[in-house]
């Protein structure tokens, strides 16, 4: 298997881990983080927001959050965190793909296995999922 699940041989493991270190995030709500700000946008700021795009390769080559980083994988299949992810300096984490709408799902969708890989290389806040 070389899309990441054979990390999580036990679901109800990973569902645990999903539900201890991930939050999930209404769109909504990405939308308010991103407008929260006194006198310049939140986005300026390149230690507040790490956004990245757990879908295939032509998923985001054909539309994508501007910001958004592509979430690459090593030659196993596994997740990497971004060339200058830096999370530890990350104030906010957020994973996107179009399959979660949950925390607790079987079929291990791509943001929660790309969340649980940011969370497990060092993000100091709770890795977002985006709805």
């Amino acid at each position: 298997m070389e899309d990441g699940r054979e990390e999580y041989t036990d679901w109800q493991e990973f569902a645990n881990q999903c539900t201890e270190n991930l939050e999930l995030l209404e769109p909504t709500d990405l939308y308010n983080l991103l407008q929260q700000s006194t006198v310049y946008s939140n986005l300026s700021d390149p230690n507040f927001l790490l956004l990245i795009d757990a879908r295939d390769k032509n998923e985001y080559n054909e539309s994508h959050v501007v910001t958004a980083k592509k979430a690459q994988k090593d030659k196993t299949g596994h997740f990497m965190v971004p060339y200058d992810g830096e999370l530890e300096c990350k104030q906010n984490v957020v994973v996107y793909d179009s399959k979660s709408s949950t925390l607790r799902e079987e079929d291990f969708p791509p943001a929660l296995l790309c969340g649980m890989r940011m969370w497990d290389n060092g993000s100091r806040n709770k890795v977002k999922i985006l709805k």
